[in-house]
């Protein structure tokens, strides 16, 4: 057995040495926000600070050293105390580590010592995932950047023309006073003046100009607005994505992101360099063809269908709920059918989109604006379809309301593997999203973990690739298609974490 703090940084040095780590790890970092879920850092020296045995002089005085000696790079740094400082660093790490197991061991019963490990194998995953990179269509690049540029300048062009002069489209001001030019000020909503504001004499606070806000002014015919986030969305696409993509391949047109396991406290993953978890979804497919298969394989994607609002059922325990779904109902259409009070069989598209909005909304602590945003019907209209959902889905409410108290009473959730997520103070609403979104990184994990294993048992070609939102893409070789893809999705699909 191994014990690090950070593994995957380590795990990249020594295999850049040449060195292959083998054998099981224990990562003191994940362990640290499994164990220690109640503080703010994880650091090494903060898990050392609350042992008796920390050994933390060393590491002040290095910093002091550097402080004294205007000095960041650490080869410039005395040689024995950098011998001193990083035994220091070792034997917390053996200190931290010999806490930590202890800990989850005492929690078993709640599934502690279970999560460390299920993070430990998801750590082995990504740093697989990392080295491989995923590849770039070379041939793409040009053809991909040349269109966004051209969509993006006729856009602002348009805009330009529309507005009849030059402005700065991000600057709120700026746009109030070209709408108010062009006689769309009377859609123009304003917060409430600060108090600051107030005493200056200013009784008007700053225009509205939230995504909701300006859904709302288009469908009034503010048609500028549609047009400047036509703009903003092709800029968007471009500089984060497109020219980031080919900016960051390697000599062998491929991209080596970076995977951040336990970065957010519920566990979900996220991605960086590139950001790959805001790539658009299938709406907007462009950046997506910028990625290919190697020569002999195709890229699989396996996608969970529905899968927080399947996990907010769950929680429910709505009977109703629960037996629509085994009876392979669509879960949008059950709660459409029961918020509108019409049979499953009528659920009309729009009535659908609805219900999926306010699923959103109930999972993600959202209020009626952005249900109002996402499904396109007004702002009193949202708020009445989700008192509706209170009314007519009580065991629904019954969960927000329960999920809500526990929060403000003990002042954390768990995730459906017992993953402890403290919620912040006057942030209580957000604890249900706390809770699904924890459990639904569960579920994705304990999911590659159990493929993983089938690969490298079978020694499959097959690999891992990427996790995007609440999917999991693969590169199938196509010799082993007939015989992994259907084990992939009976490998993926989740039979014992929920009812």
């Amino acid at each position: 057995n191994k014990c690090l703090h950070n593994a995957k940084y380590d795990l990249h040095m020594a295999k850049n040495a040449g060195i292959d780590i083998k054998g099981k790890i224990f990562d003191t970092l994940p362990a640290s926000k499994i164990c220690r879920a109640w503080a703010l850092t994880h650091s090494l020296l903060d898990n050392a600070k609350e042992i008796d045995e920390g050994v933390t002089e060393f590491e002040y005085m290095v910093d002091s050293y550097k402080q004294q000696n205007r000095v960041t790079n650490y080869a410039l740094i005395d040689r024995d105390l950098m011998t001193q400082y990083t035994g220091a660093d070792t034997w917390n790490g053996f200190y931290v580590c010999k806490r930590l197991a202890r800990i989850a061991h005492e929690h078993e019963a709640d599934g502690w010592m279970d999560l460390c490990w299920l993070e430990n194998e998801v750590i082995k995953i990504t740093f697989f995932a990392e080295r491989d990179g995923v590849l770039v269509d070379a041939n793409y690049e040009q053809p991909l950047i040349e269109a966004l540029k051209k969509q993006a300048a006729d856009a602002e062009a348009k805009v330009y023309e529309e507005a009849g002069c030059f402005f700065n489209m991000n600057s709120g001001q700026q746009l109030e006073q070209v709408l108010m030019f062009m006689g769309y000020g009377d859609l123009i909503k304003y917060n409430k003046p600060t108090d600051t504001m107030l005493a200056k004499g200013i009784t008007k606070g700053n225009p509205k100009f939230r995504a909701a806000d300006k859904e709302r002014m288009i469908a009034e015919g503010c048609k500028i607005l549609e047009d400047i986030q036509t703009y903003q969305k092709a800029e968007k696409l471009l500089n984060s994505f497109a020219v980031k993509l080919y900016t960051m391949n390697d000599a062998n047109n491929r991209v080596h992101c970076s995977y951040n396991t336990v970065e957010a406290k519920t566990g979900r993953f996220s991605i960086s360099m590139p950001s790959f978890q805001n790539m658009p979804r299938r709406g907007e497919s462009r950046i997506r063809k910028a990625f290919i298969a190697p020569k002999g394989y195709t890229i699989y994607e396996l996608d969970y269908a529905s899968q927080e609002s399947k996990i907010m059922v769950h929680y429910s325990r709505s009977e109703y709920l629960i037996e629509a779904l085994h009876e392979g109902k669509d879960i949008h259409k059950i709660f459409a059918s029961m918020i509108f009070d019409v049979p499953y069989e009528t659920v009309t598209k729009d009535q659908r989109q609805i219900a999926k909005s306010v699923e959103f909304a109930i999972v993600y602590g959202a209020g009626a604006a952005k249900v109002a945003q996402m499904s396109g019907i007004r702002e009193d209209e949202a708020k009445q379809v989700m008192a509706d959902v209170r009314k007519r889905m009580p065991e629904v409410n019954a969960f927000i309301k329960t999920a809500n108290n526990i929060a403000k009473e003990r002042k954390w959730v768990k995730t459906v593997r017992g993953r402890q997520v403290y919620v912040e103070k006057d942030r209580e609403y957000a604890c249900v999203n706390y809770i699904v979104q924890g459990s639904a990184a569960d579920c994705t994990k304990t999911a590659l973990v159990r493929i993983n294993k089938y690969l490298r048992a079978n020694n499959y070609k097959t690999k891992f690739i990427l996790q995007v939102h609440d999917s999991c893409m693969f590169y199938v070789a196509d010799d082993e298609a007939d015989i992994i893809v259907p084990k992939l999705l009976y490998l993926m699909a989740e039979t014992e974490l929920f009812r």
